[in-house]
């Protein structure tokens, strides 16, 4: 029995004793609801959060915001976002008597919400009053929010909002647990690269490598990453290549998707510098390891592997993995689609099947999201293309 299931083991004998006090069985069934949570039962979970909120007699109005806020988290972590929000409504609006937390809880969560449903604003404007506008909230939740306003701000391009939100958990908040420092150090490393501060990177990624020993594995393998990505940039190629490669060999407990990234950066790294040999065998790890797990990856490793085979006029198997981006992976970005279908068509082309050819760059041209210049480049393509049929 581990530990959650002799937790569970203990709070049912407490809910089942017929003696024990109201209190005392709303915060077993509390708990209990919390730990079926934390095993994916979120039906049970659900029964004993109903039970505080609509059976116990005279429960304490604490334990009843707790539940809604509890209830609350079910719902979003199974994606019932409109569910999850009427109950964090609830104690937003109907419970003045909740604690602070539950209160800062409930508008951090239905931020998380409004980001999820692409509504920054609202987003913003929850986060912003559990930092500045609340007495007495706990610094992991102000924490929390501040991360998650920094995103937010992040995905809108407003960069040095973003960063100075995570530079206050950094610099200003005491007792952070390590992995939300982490968290911070990491994001405020990814927000310096994509303002192209890259040495400001480095030193965020470097921070977490060195000096954060016991933060999550997940977050050091992104800190690698990251930290490549940087010195990539810097066409520091070499320590780009290191990086990486700690990822793939030397870090166990690294998640798979996380080596999978770290595998297809190497191989971008060997096929910018034709070592295809090297990117091939990175690209092919990739595509086993990432799998059933991120779209984007691994249409974008099938995509350079495919380049990879083309500029060894290796044409069958450059068609065979642009073919399955644009046959198996129906929810890749549509510009990989785009890009696959344009390559497609060119190796058809060096194969001189030029009907295969141009059907695929027709294709591309009967799309509505290209711009002007692709549009061009393709009608230049089939130009082409024609051209070689009629000879």
């Amino acid at each position: 029995m581990n530990s959650i299931e002799l937790a569970i083991a203990n709070q049912t004998k407490i809910i089942e004793n017929a003696e024990s006090a109201v209190s005392d069985l709303a915060r077993a069934l509390l708990d209990r609801g919390k730990a079926y949570n934390d095993l994916l039962n979120f039906e049970l979970a659900i029964v004993d959060y109903d039970r505080v909120i609509k059976i116990l007699p005279n429960v304490p109005l604490e334990f009843v915001a707790e539940a809604h806020v509890n209830r609350g988290n079910v719902f979003l972590d199974q994606e019932k976002y409109d569910l999850a929000i009427i109950d964090y409504q609830h104690v937003i609006d109907n419970m003045p008597d909740a604690s602070v937390d539950q209160f800062a809880r409930a508008l951090h969560n239905r931020g998380m919400i409004s980001a999820c449903k692409d509504k920054p604003e609202l987003a913003i404007a929850d986060y912003t009053r559990v930092i500045s506008s609340l007495t007495g909230v706990s610094a992991k939740v102000v924490t929390h929010s501040l991360i998650n306003r920094g995103g937010v701000y992040f995905n809108q391009n407003q960069f040095h909002l973003a960063r100075d939100d995570y530079s206050r958990v950094i610099d200003s908040l005491p007792d952070v647990p390590v992995n939300l420092i982490t968290e911070a150090f990491l994001y405020r490393g990814i927000t310096y690269f994509n303002q192209k501060t890259f040495d400001l990177a480095i030193a965020d990624c470097t921070h977490i490598i060195e000096t954060l020993p016991d933060a999550p594995v997940r977050l050091i393998a992104d800190a690698f990453i990251e930290r490549g990505n940087a010195s990539y940039a810097q066409e520091n190629f070499s320590s780009a290549v290191i990086d990486y490669s700690h990822v793939c060999v030397n870090l166990p407990g690294a998640p798979i998707e996380l080596i999978a990234q770290a595998r297809y950066n190497r191989g971008l790294v060997y096929f910018n510098h034709n070592h295809l040999k090297l990117a091939l065998f990175d690209f092919t790890d990739a595509i086993e390891l990432c799998s059933g797990t991120s779209v984007d990856l691994h249409a974008s490793t099938l995509f350079h592997r495919g380049c990879s085979y083309l500029v060894q006029n290796n044409f069958d198997l450059a068609i065979a993995d642009y073919t399955q981006i644009i046959e198996s992976l129906p929810d890749a970005p549509a510009q990989e689609i785009i890009n696959a279908l344009i390559n497609r068509g060119c190796a058809y082309g060096y194969q001189q099947n030029f009907k295969h050819a141009i059907t695929d760059i027709k294709t591309v041209l009967s799309r509505t999201d290209l711009n002007q210049d692709q549009q061009k480049i393709i009608k230049e393509l089939i130009e082409k293309f024609e051209l070689k049929r009629e000879d």
